[in-house]
């Protein structure tokens, strides 16, 4: 739910682009998109994220993510 004065900036997100609020870490972006794939992986700008540093990461306009849901079926 977008707030009255709310700032938001447009990321890239798997090819499409996407207003999110400003200031969001990754970690903050994986709740607001509702992700609950705990084995997600996360690319930013082309690089690997790892999960360790999701909380300090910090979205800027124009950054580009991939989010990767790895298959783990036979």
């Amino acid at each position: 739910m977008d707030m009255p004065n709310q700032t938001f900036i447009e990321i890239i997100i798997n090819d499409l682009p996407e207003k999110i609020p400003a200031g969001l870490s990754v970690q903050a972006l994986l709740t607001h998109l509702e992700e609950r794939d705990p084995h997600v992986i996360i690319e930013l700008n082309g690089r690997y994220v790892y999960a360790k540093d999701y909380a300090t990461t910090l979205l800027n306009p124009g950054d580009q993510i991939e989010l990767i849901n790895p298959d783990f079926g036979g």
